[in-house]
C-alpha cells in the first residue's frame, strides 16, 4: 500500500489500477487510503492539522459565480478559500469546481431550470475544521463531504490556510515509513 500510494502522488493521480497476473482486478482509490486514514489507527492519523496546512493561496468572495471561480483557480494548483466578509466557509479545488459545473450542465441538459449558482452556495454545507484537530478527523471530514480540501480556521473564524488531502497522504507516507 505505501508503495501504490507514493506512485500515486507522485504521478498525480487519484485512482490507480490493481492488477494480477497482467489483469486488471479492481482499483485504488486516494479516498481509500483517506478512509482509512480516518479510522484513527494510524500514528498519523493522530498528527494535529496545523502541522500541515499550507497558506491559503486565494481567496474568494461567496457571492462569486462559479465562472468567476473557475477565472480564479485557472492554473493555480492550490485551492482557493471562499468567505464571507472575513469568515471562511470552506476551500475548493479545481476538480471540486469542475464537478460542480458538470452537475449545472447536466440539470440543464435535462431541460431543469437552475440559476447560476455562486460559490458560497455550492458551499453551504461543508466543514471547515480547527487547526487542533487530528489528521483522522479532517479525513473523516473529507470522506464523508467528498471534498479534497478543508478550510482551516480558528475558532474565531480566522482563516489560518488550507488542508489538503495530498498533505494528508504525504503525512501518512512518512509515517507508515
Amino acid at each position: 500500500p505505501h508503495d501504490a500510494l507514493a506512485q500515486m502522488l507522485d504521478g498525480g493521480r487519484r485512482v490507480s489500477p490493481v492488477v494480477d497476473a497482467g489483469r486488471v482486478v479492481g482499483t485504488l482509490s486516494t479516498g481509500d487510503f483517506l478512509r482509512e486514514l480516518s479510522y484513527g489507527t494510524s500514528r498519523a492519523g493522530r498528527e494535529v492539522v496545523v502541522d500541515h496546512l499550507e497558506k491559503a493561496a486565494e481567496s474568494l468572495d461567496s457571492d462569486a459565480s462559479l465562472e468567476q471561480a473557475f477565472a480564479a483557480i485557472a492554473g493555480n494548483t492550490k485551492p482557493i478559500v471562499i468567505v464571507q466578509g472575513d469568515f471562511p466557509l470552506g476551500a475548493l479545488t479545481s476538480a471540486s469546481l469542475a464537478f460542480a459545473r458538470v452537475q449545472q450542465f447536466a440539470r440543464r441538459q435535462r431541460g431543469a431550470a437552475c440559476a447560476e449558482r455562486t460559490v458560497g452556495q455550492l458551499l453551504q454545507s461543508l466543514p471547515t475544521v480547527a487547526p487542533g484537530r487530528s489528521l483522522a478527523e479532517a479525513a473523516s471530514l473529507m470522506v464523508e463531504h467528498q471534498l479534497d480540501a478543508l478550510a482551516v480556521a480558528s475558532q474565531s473564524a480566522h482563516l489560518l490556510g488550507v488542508l489538503t488531502e495530498e498533505h494528508i497522504l504525504r503525512a501518512l507516507l512518512e509515517y507508515e515509513r
